[in-house]
Protein backbone atom coordinates (compact mmCIF):
# COMPACT_ATOMS: atom_id res chain seq x y z
CA UNK A 1 0.00 0.00 0.00
CA UNK A 2 1.38 3.44 -1.01
CA UNK A 3 -1.01 5.63 0.99
CA UNK A 4 0.68 8.23 3.16
CA UNK A 5 1.20 7.68 6.89
CA UNK A 6 -1.13 10.60 7.53
CA UNK A 7 -3.84 9.28 5.21
CA UNK A 8 -6.42 9.32 8.02
CA UNK A 9 -6.58 13.12 7.71
CA UNK A 10 -6.98 12.79 3.93
CA UNK A 11 -9.87 10.44 4.60
CA UNK A 12 -11.50 12.98 6.89
CA UNK A 13 -11.13 15.72 4.25
CA UNK A 14 -12.58 13.56 1.45
CA UNK A 15 -15.34 12.33 3.73
CA UNK A 16 -16.70 15.89 3.99
CA UNK A 17 -17.35 15.94 0.25
CA UNK A 18 -17.81 12.30 -0.79
CA UNK A 19 -20.37 10.45 1.29
CA UNK A 20 -19.53 6.80 0.71
CA UNK A 21 -17.96 3.82 2.43
CA UNK A 22 -14.32 4.36 3.38
CA UNK A 23 -13.23 1.16 1.65
CA UNK A 24 -14.58 2.58 -1.63
CA UNK A 25 -12.47 5.72 -1.18
CA UNK A 26 -9.40 3.63 -0.43
CA UNK A 27 -9.91 1.47 -3.51
CA UNK A 28 -10.42 4.54 -5.71
CA UNK A 29 -7.23 6.22 -4.50
CA UNK A 30 -5.14 3.06 -4.60
CA UNK A 31 -6.07 2.50 -8.24
CA UNK A 32 -5.50 6.11 -9.37
CA UNK A 33 -2.29 7.03 -11.24
CA UNK A 34 -1.34 10.69 -11.73
CA UNK A 35 1.35 11.67 -14.25
CA UNK A 36 3.30 14.93 -14.23
CA UNK A 37 5.16 15.63 -17.47
CA UNK A 38 7.58 18.57 -17.59
CA UNK A 39 9.52 20.12 -20.46
CA UNK A 40 12.37 22.61 -21.00
CA UNK A 41 10.04 25.61 -20.62
CA UNK A 42 9.10 24.30 -17.19
CA UNK A 43 12.65 23.60 -16.03
CA UNK A 44 14.30 26.77 -17.36
CA UNK A 45 11.81 29.40 -16.12
CA UNK A 46 11.25 30.59 -12.57
CA UNK A 47 7.49 30.24 -12.91
CA UNK A 48 7.85 26.74 -14.34
CA UNK A 49 10.06 25.60 -11.48
CA UNK A 50 7.57 27.03 -9.00
CA UNK A 51 4.76 25.27 -10.87
CA UNK A 52 6.28 21.81 -10.71
CA UNK A 53 7.25 22.32 -7.07
CA UNK A 54 3.74 23.24 -5.89
CA UNK A 55 1.82 20.69 -8.00
CA UNK A 56 4.19 17.96 -6.83
CA UNK A 57 3.68 18.99 -3.20
CA UNK A 58 -0.09 18.90 -3.64
CA UNK A 59 -0.37 15.62 -5.54
CA UNK A 60 2.07 13.58 -3.43
CA UNK A 61 0.02 14.16 -0.26
CA UNK A 62 -3.08 12.40 -1.54
CA UNK A 63 -2.46 10.11 -4.50
CA UNK A 64 -0.33 7.02 -3.78
CA UNK A 65 0.82 6.35 -7.36
CA UNK A 66 2.79 8.96 -9.27
CA UNK A 67 4.48 8.95 -12.66
CA UNK A 68 7.05 11.65 -13.49
CA UNK A 69 7.98 12.23 -17.14
CA UNK A 70 10.93 14.26 -18.45
CA UNK A 71 9.63 15.19 -21.90
CA UNK A 72 13.02 16.35 -23.18
CA UNK A 73 14.98 13.42 -21.76
CA UNK A 74 17.71 15.91 -20.83
CA UNK A 75 16.81 16.66 -17.21
CA UNK A 76 17.80 13.57 -15.26
CA UNK A 77 18.92 15.58 -12.21
CA UNK A 78 15.60 17.45 -12.12
CA UNK A 79 13.69 14.18 -12.43
CA UNK A 80 15.61 12.69 -9.52
CA UNK A 81 15.05 15.87 -7.49
CA UNK A 82 11.28 15.70 -8.07
CA UNK A 83 11.20 12.01 -7.18
CA UNK A 84 13.05 12.84 -3.96
CA UNK A 85 10.53 15.56 -3.03
CA UNK A 86 7.63 13.13 -3.54
CA UNK A 87 9.33 10.51 -1.37
CA UNK A 88 10.08 13.02 1.39
CA UNK A 89 6.43 14.04 1.47
CA UNK A 90 5.09 10.46 1.34
CA UNK A 91 7.71 7.78 1.92
CA UNK A 92 5.14 5.16 0.89
CA UNK A 93 4.44 6.70 -2.52
CA UNK A 94 4.83 4.39 -5.53
CA UNK A 95 6.75 5.96 -8.42
CA UNK A 96 5.43 3.95 -11.36
CA UNK A 97 7.25 3.38 -14.65
CA UNK A 98 6.52 5.00 -17.99
CA UNK A 99 4.51 2.03 -19.26
CA UNK A 100 1.87 2.35 -16.54
CA UNK A 101 -1.38 3.90 -17.79
CA UNK A 102 -2.47 7.05 -15.98
CA UNK A 103 -5.87 8.39 -15.00
CA UNK A 104 -4.69 12.00 -15.32
CA UNK A 105 -1.77 13.42 -17.30
CA UNK A 106 -0.65 16.93 -16.32
CA UNK A 107 1.63 18.65 -18.84
CA UNK A 108 3.71 21.52 -17.50
CA UNK A 109 4.93 23.95 -20.15
CA UNK A 110 4.66 24.49 -23.90
CA UNK A 111 6.17 21.22 -25.12
CA UNK A 112 5.36 20.47 -28.76
CA UNK A 113 5.88 16.77 -28.17
CA UNK A 114 2.63 14.90 -28.73
CA UNK A 115 1.71 12.70 -25.77
CA UNK A 116 -1.14 10.23 -26.00
CA UNK A 117 -3.06 9.04 -22.99
CA UNK A 118 -6.32 7.32 -22.27
CA UNK A 119 -6.72 9.48 -19.18
CA UNK A 120 -7.65 13.12 -18.72
CA UNK A 121 -5.02 15.50 -20.14
CA UNK A 122 -4.49 18.87 -18.42
CA UNK A 123 -2.15 21.65 -19.53
CA UNK A 124 -1.17 24.51 -17.26
CA UNK A 125 1.18 27.48 -17.33
CA UNK A 126 1.35 31.11 -16.19
CA UNK A 127 2.46 34.62 -17.03
CA UNK A 128 3.34 36.67 -13.95
CA UNK A 129 -0.05 37.22 -12.23
CA UNK A 130 -1.95 35.26 -14.89
CA UNK A 131 -2.91 31.65 -14.16
CA UNK A 132 -3.34 29.55 -17.33
CA UNK A 133 -5.18 26.24 -17.74
CA UNK A 134 -6.55 24.21 -20.63
CA UNK A 135 -7.77 20.73 -21.50
CA UNK A 136 -7.15 21.44 -25.18
CA UNK A 137 -3.91 23.34 -25.81
CA UNK A 138 -0.39 23.63 -24.39
CA UNK A 139 0.30 26.49 -21.98
CA UNK A 140 3.57 28.36 -21.55
CA UNK A 141 5.34 29.49 -18.38
CA UNK A 142 6.64 33.03 -18.19
CA UNK A 143 9.95 33.92 -16.55
CA UNK A 144 8.87 36.62 -14.11
CA UNK A 145 9.86 36.46 -10.45
CA UNK A 146 6.21 36.08 -9.43
CA UNK A 147 5.01 32.69 -8.07
CA UNK A 148 1.38 33.75 -7.52
CA UNK A 149 -0.15 33.11 -10.96
CA UNK A 150 1.44 29.69 -11.30
CA UNK A 151 0.63 28.80 -7.69
CA UNK A 152 -3.08 29.41 -8.19
CA UNK A 153 -2.97 27.60 -11.54
CA UNK A 154 -1.48 24.52 -9.84
CA UNK A 155 -4.14 24.55 -7.13
CA UNK A 156 -6.90 24.65 -9.72
CA UNK A 157 -5.22 21.77 -11.59
CA UNK A 158 -5.22 19.77 -8.33
CA UNK A 159 -8.90 20.60 -7.87
CA UNK A 160 -9.73 19.31 -11.36
CA UNK A 161 -7.77 16.11 -10.73
CA UNK A 162 -9.83 15.53 -7.59
CA UNK A 163 -13.09 16.21 -9.43
CA UNK A 164 -12.10 13.76 -12.15
CA UNK A 165 -10.98 10.93 -9.85
CA UNK A 166 -14.17 11.15 -7.78
CA UNK A 167 -16.51 12.29 -10.58
CA UNK A 168 -19.13 9.60 -9.98
CA UNK A 169 -19.24 10.37 -6.24
CA UNK A 170 -19.48 14.16 -6.43
CA UNK A 171 -22.62 16.07 -7.37
CA UNK A 172 -22.53 18.61 -10.20
CA UNK A 173 -18.84 19.46 -10.08
CA UNK A 174 -17.89 20.02 -13.71
CA UNK A 175 -14.28 20.29 -14.83
CA UNK A 176 -12.72 23.53 -15.99
CA UNK A 177 -12.21 23.48 -19.75
CA UNK A 178 -9.99 26.50 -20.37
CA UNK A 179 -9.32 29.86 -18.74
CA UNK A 180 -6.84 32.64 -18.03
CA UNK A 181 -7.29 34.26 -14.63
CA UNK A 182 -5.60 37.39 -13.30
CA UNK A 183 -4.68 36.71 -9.69
CA UNK A 184 -4.16 40.48 -9.34
CA UNK A 185 -7.68 41.60 -10.25
CA UNK A 186 -9.20 38.16 -9.53
CA UNK A 187 -11.15 38.03 -12.77
CA UNK A 188 -10.60 36.81 -16.31
CA UNK A 189 -9.63 40.26 -17.60
CA UNK A 190 -5.91 39.79 -18.31
CA UNK A 191 -5.14 43.25 -19.69
CA UNK A 192 -1.74 44.70 -18.81
CA UNK A 193 -3.06 46.72 -15.87
CA UNK A 194 -4.15 43.45 -14.28
CA UNK A 195 -0.68 41.96 -14.68
CA UNK A 196 1.80 44.45 -13.12
CA UNK A 197 5.45 43.59 -12.74
CA UNK A 198 6.68 42.86 -9.21
CA UNK A 199 9.79 44.86 -8.48
CA UNK A 200 11.14 45.57 -4.99
CA UNK A 201 8.50 44.63 -2.42
CA UNK A 202 8.95 45.89 1.12
CA UNK A 203 6.76 44.42 3.85
CA UNK A 204 6.95 46.69 6.88
CA UNK A 205 5.86 45.27 10.22
CA UNK A 206 3.94 42.34 8.75
CA UNK A 207 2.70 39.68 11.14
CA UNK A 208 1.60 36.27 9.84
CA UNK A 209 -0.75 34.88 12.48
CA UNK A 210 -1.02 31.11 12.16
CA UNK A 211 1.50 28.90 10.36
CA UNK A 212 -1.00 26.16 9.65
CA UNK A 213 -2.28 24.97 6.27
CA UNK A 214 -3.14 28.47 5.03
CA UNK A 215 0.02 29.91 6.57
CA UNK A 216 2.06 27.31 4.68
CA UNK A 217 0.60 28.67 1.43
CA UNK A 218 1.60 32.19 2.47
CA UNK A 219 5.14 31.11 3.36
CA UNK A 220 5.53 29.10 0.13
CA UNK A 221 4.65 32.21 -1.87
CA UNK A 222 6.55 34.92 0.00
CA UNK A 223 9.69 32.80 0.39
CA UNK A 224 9.95 32.49 -3.41
CA UNK A 225 9.82 36.24 -4.15
CA UNK A 226 13.52 37.00 -4.51
CA UNK A 227 13.34 40.79 -4.15
CA UNK A 228 11.26 40.76 -0.96
CA UNK A 229 12.58 42.91 1.87
CA UNK A 230 11.42 44.37 5.17
CA UNK A 231 10.45 42.47 8.30
CA UNK A 232 8.02 39.67 9.08
CA UNK A 233 6.94 38.17 12.39
CA UNK A 234 5.69 34.56 12.40
CA UNK A 235 3.27 33.75 15.24
CA UNK A 236 2.14 30.22 16.12
CA UNK A 237 2.40 28.25 19.36
CA UNK A 238 2.27 24.69 18.00
CA UNK A 239 4.58 21.90 16.94
CA UNK A 240 3.98 19.81 13.83
CA UNK A 241 2.00 16.59 14.16
CA UNK A 242 1.93 13.84 11.52
CA UNK A 243 -1.67 14.71 10.59
CA UNK A 244 -0.58 18.25 9.64
CA UNK A 245 1.24 16.87 6.61
CA UNK A 246 -2.08 16.12 4.89
CA UNK A 247 -2.45 19.73 3.79
CA UNK A 248 0.65 21.71 4.89
CA UNK A 249 2.31 22.11 1.48
CA UNK A 250 5.78 22.92 2.82
CA UNK A 251 6.09 20.00 5.20
CA UNK A 252 7.81 16.67 4.80
CA UNK A 253 7.68 13.57 7.00
CA UNK A 254 10.89 14.48 8.83
CA UNK A 255 9.25 17.70 10.08
CA UNK A 256 7.10 15.80 12.57
CA UNK A 257 7.39 17.37 16.04
CA UNK A 258 9.32 20.39 14.70
CA UNK A 259 8.23 23.88 15.75
CA UNK A 260 6.02 25.40 13.04
CA UNK A 261 7.45 28.91 13.10
CA UNK A 262 11.04 27.63 12.98
CA UNK A 263 10.34 25.44 9.94
CA UNK A 264 8.64 28.37 8.21
CA UNK A 265 11.52 30.77 8.94
CA UNK A 266 14.02 28.40 7.31
CA UNK A 267 12.30 28.77 3.93
CA UNK A 268 13.17 32.48 3.72
CA UNK A 269 16.57 33.17 2.17
CA UNK A 270 16.21 36.80 1.01
CA UNK A 271 19.19 38.80 2.28
CA UNK A 272 17.25 42.05 2.88
CA UNK A 273 14.38 40.41 4.73
CA UNK A 274 14.25 39.96 8.51
CA UNK A 275 12.04 37.07 9.68
CA UNK A 276 11.44 36.52 13.41
CA UNK A 277 9.64 33.44 14.74
CA UNK A 278 7.45 33.64 17.86
CA UNK A 279 6.41 30.27 19.28
CA UNK A 280 3.43 31.57 21.22
CA UNK A 281 -0.20 32.60 20.85
CA UNK A 282 -1.35 36.12 19.97
CA UNK A 283 -1.60 37.35 23.59
CA UNK A 284 1.89 36.14 24.41
CA UNK A 285 3.22 37.69 21.19
CA UNK A 286 1.85 41.12 22.09
CA UNK A 287 3.45 40.91 25.51
CA UNK A 288 6.83 40.47 23.81
CA UNK A 289 6.44 43.72 21.84
CA UNK A 290 7.40 47.22 22.93
CA UNK A 291 4.05 48.50 21.68
CA UNK A 292 0.87 47.16 20.09
CA UNK A 293 1.12 49.20 16.89
CA UNK A 294 0.92 46.29 14.48
CA UNK A 295 0.76 47.65 10.95
CA UNK A 296 -0.54 44.64 9.01
CA UNK A 297 -1.68 41.13 9.96
CA UNK A 298 -2.21 38.21 7.61
CA UNK A 299 -4.63 35.92 9.42
CA UNK A 300 -4.68 32.22 8.63
CA UNK A 301 -5.99 30.77 11.89
CA UNK A 302 -9.04 28.53 12.07
CA UNK A 303 -11.28 29.80 14.86
CA UNK A 304 -13.50 32.80 15.50
CA UNK A 305 -12.27 33.50 19.04
CA UNK A 306 -8.69 34.16 17.94
CA UNK A 307 -9.80 36.30 15.00
CA UNK A 308 -11.83 38.49 17.34
CA UNK A 309 -8.85 38.66 19.68
CA UNK A 310 -6.57 39.85 16.88
CA UNK A 311 -9.05 42.51 15.75
CA UNK A 312 -9.49 43.76 19.34
CA UNK A 313 -5.80 44.78 19.41
CA UNK A 314 -6.51 47.16 16.52
CA UNK A 315 -3.91 46.48 13.83
CA UNK A 316 -4.02 49.09 11.09
CA UNK A 317 -4.80 46.59 8.29
CA UNK A 318 -5.94 42.96 8.36
CA UNK A 319 -6.15 40.46 5.54
CA UNK A 320 -7.94 37.24 6.41
CA UNK A 321 -8.21 33.86 4.66
CA UNK A 322 -10.28 30.83 5.54
CA UNK A 323 -11.74 27.64 4.11
CA UNK A 324 -15.25 26.19 4.21
CA UNK A 325 -16.50 22.83 2.98
CA UNK A 326 -17.06 23.89 -0.63
CA UNK A 327 -15.31 27.23 -0.78
CA UNK A 328 -12.45 29.40 0.39
CA UNK A 329 -12.41 33.14 0.84
CA UNK A 330 -10.29 36.25 1.31
CA UNK A 331 -11.51 39.23 3.32
CA UNK A 332 -9.90 42.68 3.44
CA UNK A 333 -10.12 45.03 6.44
CA UNK A 334 -8.36 48.33 5.77
CA UNK A 335 -10.60 50.80 7.63
CA UNK A 336 -11.81 49.76 11.08
CA UNK A 337 -13.94 52.89 11.46
CA UNK A 338 -15.90 52.94 8.19
CA UNK A 339 -15.81 49.35 6.92
CA UNK A 340 -16.65 45.94 8.27
CA UNK A 341 -13.95 44.80 10.66
CA UNK A 342 -12.66 41.25 11.05
CA UNK A 343 -14.90 40.66 14.07
CA UNK A 344 -18.11 41.56 12.25
CA UNK A 345 -18.36 38.19 10.54
CA UNK A 346 -17.60 36.18 13.68
CA UNK A 347 -20.00 37.57 16.28
CA UNK A 348 -21.95 34.55 17.60
CA UNK A 349 -25.62 34.65 16.63
CA UNK A 350 -26.59 31.59 18.67
CA UNK A 351 -25.23 29.49 21.48
CA UNK A 352 -22.30 27.43 20.25
CA UNK A 353 -21.45 23.91 21.34
CA UNK A 354 -18.59 24.09 23.81
CA UNK A 355 -15.33 22.18 23.38
CA UNK A 356 -16.21 19.53 25.98
CA UNK A 357 -19.46 18.55 24.27
CA UNK A 358 -17.82 18.73 20.85
CA UNK A 359 -15.19 16.22 21.99
CA UNK A 360 -17.80 13.95 23.58
CA UNK A 361 -20.02 13.98 20.47
CA UNK A 362 -17.20 13.43 17.97
CA UNK A 363 -15.69 10.63 20.08
CA UNK A 364 -19.11 8.91 20.13
CA UNK A 365 -19.56 9.26 23.90
CA UNK A 366 -22.14 12.11 24.20
CA UNK A 367 -23.36 10.74 27.55
CA UNK A 368 -19.83 11.00 28.99
CA UNK A 369 -19.33 14.76 28.72
CA UNK A 370 -18.64 15.04 32.45
CA UNK A 371 -15.83 12.51 32.12
CA UNK A 372 -14.35 14.51 29.26
CA UNK A 373 -14.64 17.66 31.37
CA UNK A 374 -12.77 16.01 34.24
CA UNK A 375 -9.84 15.04 32.00
CA UNK A 376 -9.77 18.56 30.56
CA UNK A 377 -9.73 20.24 33.97
CA UNK A 378 -7.18 17.84 35.45
CA UNK A 379 -4.96 17.94 32.34
CA UNK A 380 -4.66 14.18 32.82
CA UNK A 381 -3.33 11.78 30.15
CA UNK A 382 -6.34 10.10 28.52
CA UNK A 383 -4.93 6.59 29.08
CA UNK A 384 -4.79 6.95 32.88
CA UNK A 385 -7.95 6.41 34.98
CA UNK A 386 -8.94 9.33 37.23
CA UNK A 387 -7.40 8.70 40.66
CA UNK A 388 -9.80 7.37 43.29
CA UNK A 389 -12.56 6.73 40.76
CA UNK A 390 -14.18 3.54 39.55
CA UNK A 391 -14.40 4.72 35.94
CA UNK A 392 -12.48 3.34 32.98
CA UNK A 393 -9.90 5.70 31.55
CA UNK A 394 -11.23 8.10 28.94
CA UNK A 395 -9.25 6.24 26.27
CA UNK A 396 -10.78 2.88 27.19
CA UNK A 397 -14.24 4.45 27.30
CA UNK A 398 -13.80 5.79 23.77
CA UNK A 399 -12.38 2.47 22.55
CA UNK A 400 -15.42 0.56 23.83
CA UNK A 401 -17.92 3.02 22.35
CA UNK A 402 -16.30 2.79 18.92
CA UNK A 403 -15.60 -0.97 18.95
CA UNK A 404 -11.85 -0.38 18.76
CA UNK A 405 -9.41 -2.81 20.42
CA UNK A 406 -7.65 -0.79 23.11
CA UNK A 407 -4.30 -2.05 21.80
CA UNK A 408 -4.81 0.04 18.66
CA UNK A 409 -4.96 3.21 20.78
CA UNK A 410 -1.92 2.66 23.00
CA UNK A 411 -0.06 5.40 21.10
CA UNK A 412 -2.40 7.94 22.74
CA UNK A 413 -1.95 6.78 26.37
CA UNK A 414 0.23 9.68 27.48
CA UNK A 415 -1.57 12.43 25.58
CA UNK A 416 -3.70 15.06 27.29
CA UNK A 417 -7.19 15.75 25.96
CA UNK A 418 -6.31 18.56 23.54
CA UNK A 419 -3.49 16.64 21.89
CA UNK A 420 -5.52 13.42 21.78
CA UNK A 421 -8.50 15.13 20.17
CA UNK A 422 -6.27 16.87 17.64
CA UNK A 423 -4.68 13.60 16.52
CA UNK A 424 -7.49 11.08 16.99
CA UNK A 425 -10.51 13.04 15.72
CA UNK A 426 -9.14 16.09 13.89
CA UNK A 427 -6.40 13.88 12.45
CA UNK A 428 -9.06 11.51 11.09
CA UNK A 429 -7.72 8.39 12.81
CA UNK A 430 -11.14 7.63 14.30
CA UNK A 431 -12.54 7.18 10.78
CA UNK A 432 -9.89 4.59 10.01
CA UNK A 433 -10.09 2.42 13.12
CA UNK A 434 -13.67 2.78 14.35
CA UNK A 435 -16.11 0.00 13.51
CA UNK A 436 -19.08 2.32 13.98
CA UNK A 437 -20.71 4.46 11.28
CA UNK A 438 -19.12 7.70 12.43
CA UNK A 439 -20.00 11.17 11.18
CA UNK A 440 -17.45 13.72 12.42
CA UNK A 441 -18.82 17.20 13.08
CA UNK A 442 -17.12 20.55 13.73
CA UNK A 443 -13.73 19.42 12.43
CA UNK A 444 -11.83 21.55 9.94
CA UNK A 445 -10.32 19.22 7.31
CA UNK A 446 -9.84 20.98 3.98
CA UNK A 447 -8.08 19.36 1.05
CA UNK A 448 -4.47 20.37 0.48
CA UNK A 449 -5.13 22.40 -2.66
CA UNK A 450 -7.95 24.28 -0.93
CA UNK A 451 -5.78 25.47 1.96
CA UNK A 452 -2.78 26.19 -0.29
CA UNK A 453 -4.95 28.26 -2.62
CA UNK A 454 -6.28 30.31 0.31
CA UNK A 455 -2.72 30.92 1.49
CA UNK A 456 -1.41 31.94 -1.93
CA UNK A 457 -4.34 34.34 -2.35
CA UNK A 458 -3.66 35.77 1.11
CA UNK A 459 -0.04 36.46 0.16
CA UNK A 460 -1.27 38.04 -3.09
CA UNK A 461 -3.28 40.55 -1.04
CA UNK A 462 -0.12 41.54 0.83
CA UNK A 463 1.81 42.08 -2.40
CA UNK A 464 -1.06 43.93 -4.08
CA UNK A 465 -1.42 46.25 -1.09
CA UNK A 466 2.30 47.04 -1.23
CA UNK A 467 2.24 47.66 -4.99
CA UNK A 468 -0.96 49.70 -4.93
CA UNK A 469 -2.32 50.63 -1.47
CA UNK A 470 -5.34 52.37 -3.04
CA UNK A 471 -6.45 49.40 -5.17
CA UNK A 472 -10.26 49.24 -5.19
CA UNK A 473 -11.75 45.83 -4.35
CA UNK A 474 -14.83 44.46 -2.67
CA UNK A 475 -14.17 43.42 0.91
CA UNK A 476 -14.64 39.69 0.27
CA UNK A 477 -13.78 37.32 -2.56
CA UNK A 478 -14.99 33.70 -2.59
CA UNK A 479 -13.63 30.85 -4.68
CA UNK A 480 -15.78 27.78 -5.10
CA UNK A 481 -12.77 25.54 -5.36
CA UNK A 482 -14.57 22.53 -6.86
CA UNK A 483 -16.39 24.58 -9.50
CA UNK A 484 -15.13 25.94 -12.84
CA UNK A 485 -13.79 29.48 -13.18
CA UNK A 486 -16.53 31.65 -14.67
CA UNK A 487 -16.25 35.40 -15.07
CA UNK A 488 -18.41 37.14 -12.48
CA UNK A 489 -19.47 33.88 -10.83
CA UNK A 490 -16.27 32.20 -9.65
CA UNK A 491 -14.41 33.98 -8.15
CA UNK A 492 -17.27 35.91 -6.56
CA UNK A 493 -16.75 39.39 -5.11
CA UNK A 494 -19.07 40.85 -2.52
CA UNK A 495 -19.44 43.44 0.21
CA UNK A 496 -19.33 42.49 3.87
CA UNK A 497 -22.04 44.25 5.85
CA UNK A 498 -20.77 46.17 8.87
CA UNK A 499 -22.25 44.94 12.14
CA UNK A 500 -25.78 46.27 12.66
CA UNK A 501 -26.43 44.78 16.09
CA UNK A 502 -24.18 47.20 17.96
CA UNK A 503 -22.38 44.23 19.53
CA UNK A 504 -19.17 44.46 17.51
CA UNK A 505 -16.15 46.39 18.77
CA UNK A 506 -16.13 48.49 15.57
CA UNK A 507 -19.36 50.12 16.88
CA UNK A 508 -17.78 50.94 20.23
CA UNK A 509 -16.67 54.57 20.61
CA UNK A 510 -13.70 53.67 22.81
CA UNK A 511 -12.34 51.25 20.21
CA UNK A 512 -13.03 53.72 17.39
CA UNK A 513 -11.25 56.57 19.16
CA UNK A 514 -8.29 54.36 20.06
CA UNK A 515 -7.95 53.21 16.43
CA UNK A 516 -7.99 56.84 15.25
CA UNK A 517 -5.41 57.73 17.88
CA UNK A 518 -3.10 54.88 16.84
CA UNK A 519 -3.34 55.42 13.11
CA UNK A 520 -4.22 59.11 12.80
Amino acid sequence: MALAKYFSKDLLAINRLVNTDHSVLLDRLNSAVISLAFDENCVKTFEGRCGVDIILRLISRLYPKLKLIDLSGANKERLEEYQSIAKRINSNIELVDSKTAEDVLVILGDSKKEITTEGLKIHFGSDNWIAKYSLESVQEFGDSNNPIGVGISACIVASNIFRHIFKDMLNNYDLDNSFELSTYSLDTNTKIENNPIIEDIELNNLVIAGIGAIGNGVIWTLSKIKNLKGNIHLVDDERISISNLQRYVLLEETNEDDIKVDVAKNYFTQKNLSVTPFKCNWDCYLNKLDDWNVNCVAVGIDNAKDRIGIQSTLPKIIFNAFTETESLAITRHKDFVNESCLSCSYIPLKKEKDFINEVADNCNIPQKAELVKAYYNLNLPVGIPIPNSNHDSLLLTIAKSNNIPIEELNQFNEMTLNQFYSDFVCGGIILNVSKTDKDIKNVDAPLAFQSAMAGILLSAELIKHTLCPDIIQEQRTDFYHLSPIYNGVNPYHRLIVKDETGRCICRDEDFINRYKEKWN
